[in-house]
């Protein structure tokens, strides 16, 4: 734990420092902190990244006049950090955990969440911000995809294991689902179908290959509009890291959500373009050639017994707990049990809801009706926002992405991909003003032209009256 703090005093100083740029890289930099990793570990315990929000958040709030470059603009999440205010507040009045916990719990999701999402969007003001925020992404990507791939290979993963070594199990459950080879009755790494699931830096696998694509989302919308923050080879090699960080995370709801977000980049007389085909091709004889077994992870949904030599769940389990997730819905139809209700009240109840493998279990069981319309209304303004701001196909996609992933698994931190969002946003925010300067320049160009030619004309014109009066 020592070494934590070396790394948090580090950072704060760097704060102090520099705190616009500091926040820029920290966005992406977070994700290589789990929540194992902690300053505090007896309750309430304090994670480093829950500590080192709240640190820059004091910081904006006490210096945010001295703070240059800022941005003025109203945060773009607003209208959602109001429904979600109200969905959590009444469910903590009703939440069947004690009162402390469920507080708690709340202020973390909330500090964590929206509250860096703002002050990142304060701080991304300009081109070199932006370019500052992407390079610090690829060195986030190497690592994470780095540490995943070597995971793979080595059935090892030295930053968990020094972690996992370094604190007593009871302090890390609940925040870290990673167990070394050496621990677990197998002697292996936890895997599936004969593949590890790389955990990466991540408290659980499925996170891991859910970073990667929005990380892989990020990167894809840059290279297919050509921006170059960074060079072109840096992102298709930074596409190539995700993509297989997305795959050897062995999940197959990343494998979901890259799929659909093609869809904003991507149309269908586009797909079936001989380069995308030879591409999915060479990717799927990649796949069946070193993980011949890969596909179980979607077939085992339909197959029992499949599903019962990956550990996973199949189509009926899923059912069930939908079942399981409405009997504790109706408990409390309109505000819910409170959050984290359904993984700490029910699982020594019913074991059948473990996992509670789907973003509307957790949401109506533990918020309620308030809280799916809370839900609802996130896609609903992000789409708005999308469309009015980008395109109608980037937003389409874009939802269909993190809804399919959600189903699948269980409601994202809103944080993951708002960060990726934001600075979409505020890219085509500073091509809309580029381009709005450029046709201002033309234009002014235009007129300071016509009004030398009519200068000229005139000139011509007493030239030759004068000439007349002459002859």
């Amino acid at each position: 734990m020592i070494l934590y703090w070396i790394i948090f005093i580090l950072f704060s100083v760097a704060a102090f420092s520099n705190w616009k740029k500091t926040v820029i890289m920290w966005a992406s930099i977070r994700f290589l902190f789990n929540e194992g990793v902690c300053l505090k570990y007896t309750s309430p315990a304090i994670s480093f990244v829950l500590a080192f929000d709240v640190l820059l958040i004091l910081i904006y709030l006490v210096r945010k006049n001295k703070i240059k470059g800022l941005t003025s603009s109203a945060f773009e999440f607003k209208s959602i950090f109001i429904f979600y205010l109200i969905s959590y507040l009444c469910s903590l009045v009703f939440s069947i955990l004690p009162f402390n916990e469920a507080l708690t719990g709340t202020i973390k999701y909330f500090i964590s969440s929206f509250g860096v999402l703002f002050i990142l969007q304060k701080a991304l003001n300009n081109r070199s911000d932006i370019t500052l925020f992407v390079q610090t992404c690829i060195i986030v990507v190497v690592c994470i995809t780095g540490l995943g791939i070597y995971e793979s290979i080595f059935k090892s993963n030295p930053i968990q294991e020094y972690i996992y070594y370094n604190t007593s199990p009871d302090l890390l459950a609940g925040k870290t689902y990673f167990i070394p080879a050496a621990e677990r009755i197998s002697g292996e790494l936890q895997g599936r179908y004969g593949m590890v699931r790389a955990f990466s830096f991540f408290g659980i696998h499925i996170q891991f290959g859910l970073v990667c694509v929005y990380f892989l989302y990020l990167f894809t919308f840059l290279l297919v509009n050509k921006y170059n923050f960074i060079q072109r080879k840096q992102y298709i090699c930074s596409i190539i890291l995700l993509l297989i960080g997305v795959l050897i995370s062995n999940s197959k709801t990343p494998i979901v959500g890259a799929l659909c977000f093609c869809f904003s980049f991507f149309s269908l007389h586009q797909i079936v373009k001989i380069k995308y085909i030879a591409g999915i091709t060479i990717i799927a004889i990649l796949i069946f050639t070193y993980m011949p077994n890969y596909l179980n992870n979607f077939f085992a949904l339909f197959d029992k017994k499949l599903a019962s030599e990956g550990g996973g769940s199949d189509l009926d389990l899923r059912i069930l707990q939908y079942k399981v997730g409405l009997s504790f819905f109706l408990d409390n139809p309109l505000f819910g049990n409170g959050i984290q209700s359904i993984e700490k009240a029910l699982r020594g109840i019913n074991s059948d809801i473990y996992g509670a493998e789907s973003s509307w279990i957790k949401i109506l069981g533990e918020r309620g009706i308030i809280g799916l319309i809370s839900y609802l209304s996130m896609f609903f303004t992000l789409y708005k926002l999308l469309v009015e701001k980008t395109s109608k196909q980037l937003a389409l996609g874009f939802i269909l992405c993190i809804l399919a992933m959600d189903t699948a698994t269980g409601e994202n931190n809103i944080y993951d991909y708002g960060i990726i969002l934001l600075v979409i946003l505020r890219i085509n925010y500073l091509k809309r003003v580029y381009l709005k300067k450029k046709m201002l320049t033309q234009a002014n160009a235009i007129i300071k032209t016509n009004q030398l030619m009519s200068k000229i004309h005139n000139t011509n014109n007493l030239t030759s009256i004068s000439y007349q009066k002459y002859e």
